[in-house]
């Protein structure tokens, strides 16, 4: 059993309750928006299950350790992803060195990214990464470049690039068992997805699901917003790239709230398709 995450607009933080197994956090809207804080120390106070992201995605860069470190003494989440670089397992090594030795006594789980451009890259920064006792979870991105020039010499090179996406992390994750065998000392997170069927997809592929503990994603409410439904066999064909905290501030009609709800209700149906038990 896979739990879920939507990230949503301020509009519709309480609305999500309805619709997330947990709440999912972006550190840096914290010291944007009062209330946007204010919900996640009312998520902690109520008892639901907070995770906070350095918000590396939306500002190509992770937040400040300093203040973060601060905001999870703070907020005391359930997890935390610990500080990372795009694609640079060096500097993903080392900031995880670092962070181990600075902020281990933090509250919460730790979660280290897998970071790097080839497989070579990203099969050594996990074998790192499963060297750490105090790393509880991994996360695997979705939009890795590697998972492009993977697929670019085989048949399905003629899939746009959000399909070749979707199929990327899936082959990569397999690719992972049968070389080294993912390590069974740590649960897994999946950060975002290109397509929503690639969650389906993943029944069709030979590594173990029941080590991947939950997944966050934003393309329900994003492509809600815009009016596009899921289709509910084949998902999408492509992807609006709109980035969630650039809707932040959105107020949602009645009618964007229905697509919404339903694309939730497919993402779900999808994910127990792909990683049911």
């Amino acid at each position: 059993y896979m739990i879920i995450s939507h990230e949503v607009p301020i509009s519709l933080l309480e609305e999500s309750r309805n619709f997330n197994d947990y709440s999912y956090a972006l550190v840096h809207l914290f010291e944007l928006y009062p209330q946007y804080y204010h919900f996640y120390l009312q998520e902690k106070q109520i008892g639901r299950r907070v995770l906070l992201d350095n918000s590396i995605f939306e500002l190509g860069k992770s937040f400040n350790p300093v203040k973060f470190a601060k905001y999870i003494d703070e907020l005391r989440p359930d997890e935390y992803i610990i500080p990372d670089t795009l694609e640079d397992t060096i500097e993903t090594c080392n900031s995880i060195e670092n962070w181990l030795k600075n902020y281990n006594d933090l509250p919460g789980r730790k979660i280290a990214v897998l970071q790097g451009k080839t497989y070579k890259d990203l099969k050594e920064c996990i074998q790192f990464i499963a060297s750490k006792k105090s790393i509880e979870k991994i996360g695997i991105s979705f939009d890795y470049s590697y998972y492009l020039s993977s697929t670019e010499d085989k048949p399905i090179n003629k899939l746009n690039k959000w399909e070749r996406f979707c199929i990327g992390r899936n082959l990569f994750i397999q690719r992972l068992e049968e070389d080294i065998s993912l390590p069974r000392n740590k649960k897994y997170h999946l950060l975002g997805c290109s397509l929503p069927q690639e969650l389906k997809m993943a029944g069709l592929f030979g590594f173990t699901k029941y080590m991947f503990e939950s997944v966050d994603t934003s393309s329900p409410i994003v492509h809600g917003i815009h009016g596009i439904k899921y289709n509910s066999r084949h998902g999408l064909k492509t992807k609006n790239s709109i980035k969630l905290v650039d809707l932040i501030e959105k107020n949602i009609s009645v009618e964007q709230l229905k697509t919404i709800y339903y694309n939730v209700k497919m993402f779900r149906q999808f994910v127990n398709k792909g990683y049911g038990t």
